[in-house]
């Protein structure tokens, strides 16, 4: 089982620095804007509102709307005794008295169990009625224009709206967990679920009666969406500096986070901006990239890079040449349009691209590629138990593709909501210009369609309700077929290249298609200047409606199945079309670059279809932009939301958001309009309005990449062509490194840094990208400027330093690739660049070297074969040229590399290796593990080694100096690390106490870098929060991230012994280790136990499947802290959220799934959820709960190719007691003890199991020895009963005491297994039954063996002596003198005399066990002891004071028989020592 990095961005905020995210916002260049909520109106939409924002370089930005942290970001409330709630002075915001009645107060559900005095918050009645009032009115709002808020009809509104209404639920701790079906398992909250902070607002109002909160029973919660709920409540807020403003009324903005997906910058512009009803967001780049993201948090879900996932088989289609299969053709595609249908069942998504070829060219058809994306449920997503499954692995997933001939402007979905279907739509190329319609179904990964499907059309094919498809039911592969490997085994490749750049593969797709159903012919525009875009949606009576728009106008037209040719209902022009969005079945508003226009449809109604043609387009309203906008969007037909650009005083150009008023066409007075609509104007989220800037911030170098060459040795590149290096410490706490500045640099800013080593001469070089196109290269130990080029036309993007075996002539070389694709070569030794290599219109996706050759592998299929000896082009071939070219040998293939960030020296790696936004440059990644297995302490005569870097790999010790040629100094120690990454991830000002802790003991100071959370694919969000409680409350998510980081390193801490003293802080100097532990262990505690509490009812609780991913980490630390997390966030769960939680994932357990899911990774996160929750929860589940869990846990464990055996084995060793009353239990330890034997090493789960038959042993003693012996006599085959005696000599070594009490069970059992009479049996298990009785002899006193008499003796609890005969595996007889347990027994060198002894008792006992005459006769009798009856030959007594009750455990240690000759004996207890005579 894989273990999963958990990755955390830091942003370095030094102030010198000023890379905020606000500030990297300013410079976006904004590509599409969307908006939801903002004109409802109503308090649950303020906190669930916001807008996205997408940019040039594929990250958006997405913003919430500033209700003041008063709301926002409450702080403790005040608990009274006996009381979940607390007042909140939310009404005191408003800025008048504007009703008779008394104001209202909002109260919300409190988790503060902290009542001091820091952060206790008056009642809001505890002031005068005056001062409470006007206590937050300022001159700015009193003195507020008299449109702002027109007082006369304010009054009646609030009087209606303040009559009551329905309350909302209190919010418990598993609202961050119990979330819709959509989001279940994620910890994220739909938007049914309302946010965190809306489920805590309630209306009370004096002197009335509150209403009763709406009940809903915990599995309904979890079974559907709930609906939102809404407050009643007067439409007044106050923003961040204090004035009031109507929440319908253009709210002002905060931004919340930076999204950036796997891919930015360069070709990776954001195309296409979605928002879907559950709350995410979807980006398509036009390079092929599609991601989900959360619009609540900004967590990136999930995403697919479609040029790189395998190709599939176009459906089926009665005509086969209207779709194509997709190849490796020679075509370079751009992505365009996004186009979703949402269903109760999954989202599909089609996504469109155009050939770069068909689009230029004149005279050619043009050509559309299209994909089609399933969006699951996204709750297995945050699972990596199997990264290697498919079956309900990720949320996303193509499930079809292929080619057809027309413009992807006119493909579309359409979503039938009366039969919640999804069709097809597209126009045929001209000039038929038809518009198709089919019916699309996705089929489940069990089925693929084998043959073409021919479907009969009902009469009415847009309402039926569903399509019979005959579908051929084939067995589809669990896993995608895997991407062929060209190289044979000889050649040398390299490692590291991502699979993914490789052509894809074809495999069969899931989609079945109904057949063509023919809507007309689609009109031409009035312009006839080509079509730029169509929208169609299916209207009542099985009509389609739909508006198409070209370069200067648009209509709008309706059709039908029987119609030959479209009917147009309406044509007007426009100026610069950017968007177009339909509100309803008749109305458009159409977004332009300098005005905004919404038309609507006028005329008869539907009802009457002879007179379709009497409506006519209607120019209801517009607004006029000031300044041109480069995107914009429309809040409901009030408002429109447009981006502008203005310059402020240190003449840098700073992007910012406006709200303008649509004003109908009526009231626009001519001449007079741009002036109204400035005044109107107002300004929705500007960083310069927050914070003016001043002239000496235009003079701040701004840094623009980052690089860290050791973890404590950091260079930076910056806007001015400098470089500097910093440590990470300064960087963190915002020092700074006046001696390392270097005021000469290039004319440019540095885009990229990448480190190389001169392998001759160990100098250690930086390679700096400018964003002019130049290369400029650096000493590192000077950051002395050695040698520059501009060659390219476009930023550098890549470094690959070629000093292997088999490069060939290019050895000692590096290659420079510009973000274009162009290459460069350059000689490390003096510096040359020799040559350059043209790129291509595609991204060049391989580089392979042979002798005195460089191929260059391009996306489009095609390659170029370069002869560096004679520096020329030799000849270009197509991708199976090149396969058939490398199966030959002798190549060598370099990692293109592609912007991904590697973690390899340090734990540290830059977000992104080229510069797209400040913010992203100067983020440093960091890798919880490698940081982890860092600061651990090793031995002196141990060495670090990255657990990345191949065996071969050189190693360091951990306090070796730094290389030579860098300025003299030591790694800084660990504890110092600690400190330093410790300061980044808390969260200071929350609990006086804890800062003063971590401050004054632990010396760990604030930080100045903002802490981020990383998504799918190394996708980062980065964060802004308003104050440290804000934190906690972004996302489950984002707490989960940071309390596992926080808490692994925390754990540092506790690792160093009592012989350190370290040096902690300026306040506190020396103190000893020990007292450090003590510290940490109490910030620890605050953190996973206490912060809930401190941070109040926002709080959102850790996500369970996401700490779920590093429950079987193989880090340690990771490990226990991502368990101990898991367990306060269940344990805070009160029983009825428990059983709800529990049961909600019960029915995705395996046992309940079919075969082809049982081994998926969603039902391994759901066993998992649900087996932990249940080992400490069980006394409150279901018996059928407990059943399914078990039934599961035992499906795994007995499933010889699962991958999640561990999870079961763990799951065993932490609650076999629960689990044994529902299922087989002999049979499950049957399972864990093959498995504790076997031979298998890939998935590493002997030793799993071997602990968890441990932890068995030793809290179910009888039922394990009853199985294990059963299994020794009675095997299934000869295997199995070797592997069981092998197991028991594993239990005598490691656990003695499990084993003391059963001892004579299990030897007897082994003692039969020899039986002579079996032959074949004993030569199998013979050297395994050896092996257990001499570590049966050798840990046990109470047994002893002699070798020449065959005999063996055991010892009971009871006081018997059993004696054995291993000639034959026979009982002899059994001597009784004892009366208790007997502790030591021993056989005198001949064997012709027994010691025994009991503590208890004080004797020692000595009997005859030689052969005598007796024995011949009476065979199995035991010898005479010269007395008459049983008693044996001599019996001795002694005192050892209170040695007579020590324990079994110190018998096994201090209990020991000594034979100076045949006749005497000499016992040992400790310090004590009897002699006998024998």
């Amino acid at each position: 089982m894989q273990s999963e990095p958990l990755v955390v961005p830091l942003v370095l905020n030094a102030h010198c620095l000023r890379p905020t995210i606000e500030q990297a916002c300013t410079a976006a260049s904004p590509t599409k804007l969307i908006s939801w909520g903002l004109h409802e109106g109503d308090i649950a939409s303020v906190l669930e509102a916001g807008v996205a924002m997408a940019c040039e370089d594929g990250s958006v930005y997405l913003f919430c709307i500033d209700t003041a942290t008063n709301l926002i970001n409450p702080v403790p409330p005040i608990l009274s005794p006996g009381s979940h709630t607390a007042l909140f002075p939310l009404a005191s915001h408003v800025s008048r008295d504007i009703s008779p009645s008394p104001p209202p107060t909002i109260d919300f559900v409190a988790r503060s169990r902290n009542t001091s005095q820091s952060n206790h918050v008056p009642h809001p009645l505890s002031q005068p009625t005056r001062s409470r009032i006007t206590s937050f009115v300022s001159k700015a709002s009193a003195e507020a224009p008299k449109n702002t808020v027109d007082y006369d009809n304010e009054k009646d509104k609030l009087e209606g709206m303040l009559k009551g209404g329905p309350s909302v639920r209190d919010k418990s701790i598993v609202d961050g967990l119990r979330v819709s079906n959509a989001v279940a398992g994620l910890g994220l909250h739909s938007e049914a679920d309302g946010g965190s902070q809306r489920k805590n607002l309630r209306l009370s109002y004096p002197g009335s009666t509150p209403p009763t909160p709406t009940s809903r029973t915990p599995r309904d919660s979890l079974s559907s969406p709930s609906t939102p709920s809404s407050v009643s409540s007067p439409n007044l807020l106050a923003t961040s500096a204090g004035q009031p403003f109507h929440v319908g009324v253009a709210p002002p903005l905060t931004l919340k986070s930076h999204v950036l997906p796997p891919n930015i910058g360069r070709e990776n512009r954001a195309i296409s901006l979605k928002r879907l009803s559950s709350g995410i967001l979807l980006v398509l780049q036009e390079s092929g990239m599609v991601t989900v993201i959360s619009a609540r948090s900004g967590f990136s879900l999930a995403s697919v890079d479609l040029e790189s996932t395998p190709h599939l088989h176009p459906p089926p289609s009665p005509s086969p040449s209207t779709f194509a299969a997709t190849t490796a053709d020679h075509s370079i595609w751009t992505w365009k349009h996004l186009h979703v249908s949402e269903t109760p069942e999954c989202t599909i998504l089609l996504v469109a691209a155009s050939d770069q070829a068909s689009a230029t060219s004149e005279g050619d058809v043009a050509r559309t590629r299209v994909a089609i994306l399933q969006l699951e449920n996204p709750s297995p997503l945050l699972s990596s138990l199997d990264p290697s499954a498919t079956t309900r692995d990720g949320v996303l997933h193509k499930v079809a593709e292929w080619l057809m001939e027309g413009a992807s402007e006119g493909i579309g979905l359409l979503k039938d909501d009366d039969t919640l279907s999804t069709k097809l739509s597209y126009v045929t190329p001209p000039p038929a210009s038809t518009l198709v319609i089919h019916d699309l179904q996705v089929v489940p990964p069990a089925y693929v369609v084998a043959a073409p499907v021919s479907l009969q059309p009902s009469p009415d094919a847009l309402s039926s309700s569903s399509v019979n498809h005959a579908v051929a039911a084939v067995s589809l592969p669990n896993r995608l077929l895997p991407i062929p490997n060209p190289f044979k085994p000889k050649i040398q490749s390299d490692s590291s290249s991502p699979s993914s750049q490789r052509m894809p593969a074809t495999v069969p797709g899931r989609v079945v298609l109904g057949p063509a159903m023919s809507f007309g012919q689609v009109p031409t525009l009035r312009s006839d200047t080509g079509q730029q875009g169509i929208q169609v949606w299916i209207m009542d009576g099985g009509c389609l409606r739909g508006i198409l728009w070209g370069h200067s106008d648009f209509l709008v037209f309706e059709t039908t199945a029987s119609d030959t040719v479209a009917r147009v209902l309406g044509e007007a022009s426009h100026r610069g079309l950017t968007t177009v969005e339909r509100v309803g079945s008749d109305m458009f508003v159409l977004a332009q670059a300098r005005q905004m226009d919404i038309y609507r449809l006028v005329g008869a109604q539907q009802s009457e279809p002879s007179s379709l043609r009497n409506q006519r387009l209607e120019h209801m309203s517009s607004t006029a932009f000031t300044k041109p906008c480069s995107v914009a969007t429309a809040i409901g037909t009030s408002l429109a939301l447009s981006s502008r650009v203005r310059t402020d005083p240190t003449g840098l150009e700073r992007l910012y958001l406006t709200y303008t008023p649509v004003i109908p066409v009526s009231k626009i007075r001519k001449g007079n309009r741009a002036r109204e609509d400035k005044q109107r104007i107002k300004i929705a989220w500007s960083y310069s309005s927050k914070k003016r800037p001043t002239k000496e911030e235009g003079t701040i170098r701004r840094l623009t990449s980052v690089l860290p060459v050791e973890v404590d040795l950091i260079v930076l590149g910056f806007g001015d062509g400098t470089l500097g290096r910093s440590t990470l410490t300064n960087l963190l706490t915002g020092g700074w490194f006046p001696s390392d500045e270097k005021a000469i640099g290039v004319n440019g800013a540095i885009t990229s840094l990448h480190s190389i080593t001169n392998e001759r001469s160990g100098e250690k070089l930086v390679i700096a990208g400018v964003d002019d196109g130049g290369i400029s290269v650096w000493d590192l130990s000077t950051l002395t400027l050695r040698a520059q080029w501009t060659i390219f036309t476009v930023p550098l993007s890549t470094v690959i330093s070629l000093e292997e075996e088999g490069v060939g002539r290019l050895r000692g070389c590096i290659l420079c690739i510009s973000e274009d694709g162009t290459l460069a070569v350059v000689a490390v030794d003096g510096l040359e660049c020799l040559y350059l290599i043209p790129g291509s219109a595609a991204r060049l996706i391989r580089i392979c070297l042979g002798e005195d050759n460089l191929l260059l592998v391009y996306a489009d299929g095609k390659a170029r074969l370069w002869d560096v000896k004679t520096q020329e082009f030799w000849r270009a071939m197509t991708s199976k040229t090149v396969d058939e070219l490398l199966s030959q040998g002798g190549w060598f293939e370099a990692d293109v590399g592609h912007s991904k960030p590697s973690f390899r020296d340090t734990p540290l790696a830059p977000l992104k290796i080229c510069f797209s936004s400040y913010d992203a440059a100067s983020t440093l990644l960091l890798d919880i593990q490698n940081l982890s297995d860092l600061i651990h302490p090793i031995p002196p005569s141990q060495h670090f080694r990255d657990p990345r870097l191949p065996e071969n790999t050189s190693t360091r010790t951990m306090d070796a100096k730094v290389d030579v040629s860098l300025p003299a100094k030591r790694t800084p120690h660990r504890l110092e690390l600690l400190k330093s990454f410790a300061a980044a991830l808390l969260s200071f000002g929350i609990d006086d106490l804890i800062d003063f802790i971590c401050k004054e003991k632990l010396g760990v100071l604030p930080s100045i870098a903002s802490v981020g959370i990383s998504g799918t694919d190394l996708a980062a969000t980065l964060l802004n929060p308003a104050t440290p409680r804000a934190i906690w409350q972004i996302s489950p998510e984002h707490t989960a991230s940071r309390l596992l980081a926080l808490v692994t390193v925390l754990r540092g801490f506790l690792a160093f012994d009592g012989t350190i003293n370290a040096p902690l802080s300026r306040y506190s100097g020396l103190i000893f280790v020990e007292e450090c532990e003590q510290y940490a262990n109490q910030v620890i505690t605050f953190y996973v136990a206490v912060l809930p509490d401190a941070v109040g009812s926002s709080w959102q609780a850790p996500s369970l499947s996401f700490l779920a991913r590093y429950w079987l980490h193989t880090a340690s630390d990771l490990r226990l802290a991502a368990r101990a997390l898991f367990g306060a966030t269940a344990n805070r769960l009160s029983d009825e959220d428990t059983i709800a939680l529990v049961e909600f994932w019960q029915h995705e357990l395996p046992c309940l799934q079919p075969d082809t899911e049982k081994q998926s990774s969603y039902s391994a996160l759901a066993l998992l959820i649900a087996g932990n929750v249940a080992t400490e929860r069980y006394a409150v589940l279901s018996t059928s709960t407990l059943t399914d869990i078990a039934k599961s846990i035992a499906l795994y464990l007995h499933d010889e190719a699962c991958p999640h055996r561990v999870l079961a084995i763990d799951l065993c060793s932490r609650g076999f007691d629960i689990w044994q009353h529902h299922v087989d239990a002999m049979e499950v330890l049957r399972a864990l003890f093959s498995l504790s034997t076997s031979a298998e090493k890939e998935r590493n789960v002997g030793p799993q199991a071997r602990l968890s038959v441990l932890q068995i042993a030793s809290s179910n003693t009888p039922l394990f020895m009853t199985t294990l012996s059963l299994d020794i006599l009675h095997p299934r085959s000869v295997q199995q009963r070797k592997s069981i005696m092998q197991l028991v000599a594993f239990l005598i070594r490691k656990k003695p005491l499990v084993l003391h009490l059963n001892l004579p069970k299990l030897v007897e059992a082994v003692v039969k297994s020899l039986d002579p009479g079996s032959s074949g049996d004993r030569e199998a298990v013979f050297d395994a039954a050896t092996e257990i009785l001499g570590q049966v002899v050798k840990t046990f006193p109470s047994v002893d063996f002699h070798m020449p008499s065959q005999r063996l003796c055991v010892g009971t609890s009871e006081g018997a002596v059993i004696m054995y005969d291993l000639k034959t595996a026979t009982r002899l007889y059994v001597l009784e003198g004892h009366r208790k347990r007997l502790v030591g027994c021993s056989f005198s060198p001949d064997g012709r005399r027994l010691a025994t002894v009991c503590l208890e008792e004080g004797i020692v006992r000595v009997w005859k066990v030689g052969s005598s005459l007796t024995s011949l006769f009476m065979p199995g009798a035991p010898p005479r002891q010269g007395h008459s009856g049983s008693d044996p030959f001599k019996t001795l007594n002694f005192n050892v004071g209170d040695e007579a009750n020590m324990t079994v455990a110190a018998t096994l240690e201090w209990v020991r028989f000594e034979w100076p000759d045949d006749r005497t004996a000499r016992l040992k207890i400790r310090d004590n020592a009897f002699t006998f005579n024998t």
